[in-house]
């Protein structure tokens, strides 16, 4: 079959491009669904060319302040017998990320962004008496500030050793410690400090849930720097948690005989 001239030329000028052709729909384009989407302007922008595994500070020989606090949610259990303790903490963190910084006139004056942590540097700061890893829900996400203050606050069932003394039972009044260090950086490179004052920790009952068996007396804090080999310092954080431990059964059933 033959094509008319006008059709043949129609199909050159489209050919030759003369003509435009018919639009055609894109589907999915991720720029056009999120081009005035301010919160992915603002994660891209945060992670274009962000490296998660190097400390975030433009100068390497500042070092990095992290600001820690606990706060003792519950006593979950006190076992004598294998000198154990099951706490359930909110546990904080705070440092500053010098290349997670942006301008809120640039972001529709968005100050603060959530963001995943698996995105983010995130110190290696652990509990030295750790013996469980215990059940802790996984928080996936860290706050951002524009200035670059990162915070992770996150909750944590603490299995830890403890050395206990049942010498006072029923009545125990048992002391516990929590130290926080990093892992692997020295002094220099990590720095540990308090977020609140050792007063306003020492105070704090706000959350403990006292379930009847034992009372939180109080959290005291304490800083330390010390060096395995006197030339690297690492910094340290110890919480000591002193709790009175109850025996129900005994202090409201008395035996005559006692």
């Amino acid at each position: 079959m033959r094509l008319s001239v006008p059709w043949t030329a129609l199909v050159f000028l489209l050919v030759q491009g003369v003509l435009p052709a018919s639009p055609v729909k894109k589907i999915g384009n991720s720029m056009g669904r999120f081009a005035n989407a301010t919160l992915v302007r603002l994660s891209e922008f945060l992670s274009a060319g962000y490296k998660k595994g190097v400390r975030p500070v433009k100068d390497w020989r500042d070092s990095t302040s992290v600001a820690i606090d606990l706060m003792i949610y519950s006593i979950l259990n006190v076992d004598e017998k294998n000198q154990v303790l099951t706490t359930y903490i909110w546990y904080r963190q705070a440092w500053t990320d010098e290349f997670m910084v942006w301008n809120p006139e640039d972001f529709d004056e968005v100050k603060q962004v959530s963001i995943p942590t698996a995105n983010v540097w995130v110190p290696d700061i652990l509990i030295n008496e750790f013996v469980d890893v215990g059940k802790s829900p996984d928080i996936p996400y860290v706050y951002v500030t524009h200035e670059g203050l990162v915070s992770n606050y996150k909750p944590i069932q603490v299995v830890t050793a403890c050395t206990l003394n049942i010498y006072n039972f029923p009545f125990d009044v048992q002391n516990c410690s929590l130290t926080f260090q990093s892992w692997l950086h020295t002094i220099k490179d990590i720095n540990i400090t308090l977020m609140r004052s050792p007063q306003e920790l020492k105070e704090d009952h706000s959350l403990f849930m006292n379930q009847g068996e034992w009372e939180l007396l109080h959290v005291l804090s304490a800083y330390k720097s010390f060096s395995l080999d006197n030339d690297d310092y690492y910094a340290e954080m110890k919480f000591h948690v002193s709790s009175l431990i109850i025996n129900l059964f005994y202090s409201t059933y008395s035996p005559d005989f006692v």
